[in-house]
């Protein structure tokens, strides 16, 4: 009996053998296959993301497209400028920085928006230079995560510029993160009249002008029509500027016999185009003075250059090739609010160009911090 019962064992103990072998050769099939397969599945997602990373034109429009839209074109009521589907800046932040990096979103925010009650509106200001999507543009790759966009332009508000717009590789996505304009100097012009080398130093023009420019900020700041008259440039006149970038086109032009009557001229101007929304400044004289001319208290400014540049912001400057081997005084405040940290700056100034041996009035350019 035990010899049968040993004799029966022995076939189930091979089956059983072969049977555990053959699965340990599957397992061990599946997971060589495993492995095989591991590496060819990450090589195609690294080739994905190498392709995403590859900034196109197609892109760089959607992108800038979606960034005026966030910034520029939101629903609003027309009569008190109220932004509809935004109440606060964090909202608004939030939804830009879909398409923008934090920092630069912040600095448009800052700029063109302002709440007040629990509500948010826009600040009316002149919109600054866009890509023209249907002209030539550069897309330069500074690296495999940042690509530079440059595009040379020109038109009658900012005569030549060159456009510049950074894109980064945030978070899985291009993202813009930087802009700016700058001026192409003499694009149009021979070098006969306006060199740099013909400007006058900045110690020269202290020594000739800061009498002069003394009395006529004292002028301004009480409003003495009289006096500012007597130092108006007799046949230029004096040009009104509302944002650094000098407009021959655009400017107001006021004569001496004009600015007697300044602060009683009820007439509404046109005076250019507010930084942001692109809306006209239309203003009566004494309007504009509050707004463009004596913004800020600038016969106590801390700061005053002769022919030297002490504020800079996205603005083209011009000034030194629009005005003939000029003077140009500006008193400026470098910020008055310090939770804006300088943001809020303003500067007020005043050119003077030389007439039969004396120094006249030209030009009177505000300046302030703009996109």
């Amino acid at each position: 009996m035990f010899k049968y019962k040993k004799f029966c064992l022995l076939p189930a103990l091979l089956i059983f053998v072969f049977f555990f072998s053959a699965c340990s050769k599957f397992i061990a099939g599946e997971k060589q296959n495993d492995k095989t397969e591991i590496p060819q599945k990450t090589n195609e997602v690294i080739t994905e993301n190498k392709e995403k990373k590859k900034l196109t034109r197609e892109e760089v429009i959607a992108i800038e497209k979606a960034f005026n839209e966030r910034i520029f074109q939101l629903e609003k009521v027309e009569d008190s400028n109220e932004i509809l589907n935004f109440k606060s800046k964090e909202e608004l932040m939030d939804y830009v920085k879909e398409v923008a990096g934090e920092e630069l979103a912040t600095l448009f925010i800052e700029n063109f928006y302002e709440e007040i009650d629990g509500k948010l509106y826009v600040i009316p200001k002149g919109t600054p230079p866009r890509l023209i999507y249907d002209s030539p543009f550069e897309i330069n790759k500074i690296d495999d995560n940042t690509y530079e966009i440059v595009q040379d332009e020109e038109n009658e508000m900012y005569g030549p510029y060159r456009l510049i717009i950074e894109f980064k590789y945030i978070d899985g996505k291009w993202k813009m993160t930087d802009r700016k304009a700058e001026g192409r100097e003499n694009a149009n012009q021979d070098d006969s009249n306006f060199s740099k080398e013909e400007r006058i130093d900045s110690e020269t023009a202290k020594a000739i002008i800061s009498d002069t420019a003394n009395r006529l900020i004292y002028a301004l700041s009480i409003k003495d029509v009289n006096t500012i008259a007597e130092y108006v440039h007799p046949e230029k006149g004096v040009r009104f500027t509302p944002y650094t970038f000098v407009s021959l086109e655009e400017d107001l032009v006021f004569s001496q016999e004009e600015i007697k009557n300044f602060f009683e001229d009820k007439n509404i101007y046109t005076w250019g185009y507010y930084d942001g929304s692109g809306e006209k400044i239309n203003l009566t004289p004494a309007e504009y003075y509050d707004s463009f001319v004596y913004s800020a208290d600038f016969i106590n400014a801390p700061e005053i250059g002769y022919n030297e540049v002490l504020s800079q912001g996205n603005m083209l400057e011009n000034q030194f090739e629009v005005y003939h081997n000029p003077i140009i005084v500006e008193y400026y405040f470098p910020g008055f609010n310090p939770e804006y940290e300088g943001l809020d700056w303003q500067s007020l100034r005043l050119v003077f160009e030389e007439y039969e041996g004396t120094w006249k009035l030209s030009g009177i350019i505000h300046n302030q911090w703009t996109i």
